[in-house]
């Protein structure tokens, strides 16, 4: 097998659909375009409820930026071009906080212009909680010990 699949759209969807990261492309105005199984399961919302909406649907913390005392709701990745393991907090469908750690990149035409950004998200709630649990263990262990 070579890159010659990957040209294939039956390919392309089996190999999204298999993922265990979620995966969302959006186009250039933060339109959700796709998204595969696996993030209809870490945001709760089904492709269909999604595709369309604005990604801001999904309330992202790391879509707010201070800018200058006043909060905006802005995608620091079409100013960077790229984000790397980001910890980022989404709101699912039933409105529980969920940890992801994220990465996307800019998606361009054969004319360098953006056309939208690709995403991954990998759930980390639990891993998050239990740092969360250690952390509140350390400090009474400390507590105790002065």
């Amino acid at each position: 097998m070579g890159f010659k699949e990957l040209g294939d759209v039956d390919f392309l969807s089996k190999l999204l659909d298999t993922m265990t990261d979620g995966v969302m492309v959006v186009d250039r105005d933060g339109t959700i375009l796709c998204l595969n199984p696996s993030a209809e399961k870490i945001t709760g919302y089904a492709s269909s409820e999604l595709v369309g909406r604005p990604c801001t649907i999904l309330d992202t913390d790391s879509c707010v930026i201070d800018s200058g005392g006043k909060k905006e709701k802005r995608c620091e990745l079409f100013e960077t071009g790229r984000v790397s393991n980001k910890r980022c907090q989404i709101k699912s469908k039933d409105g529980r906080p969920i940890i992801v750690l994220k990465n996307a990149v800019l998606l361009t035409d054969a004319d360098g212009e953006v056309i939208g950004a690709v995403e991954t998200m990998t759930d980390i709630t639990s891993l998050f909680m239990k740092e969360v649990e250690l952390e509140s263990l350390r400090q009474e262990l400390t507590h105790e010990l002065s």
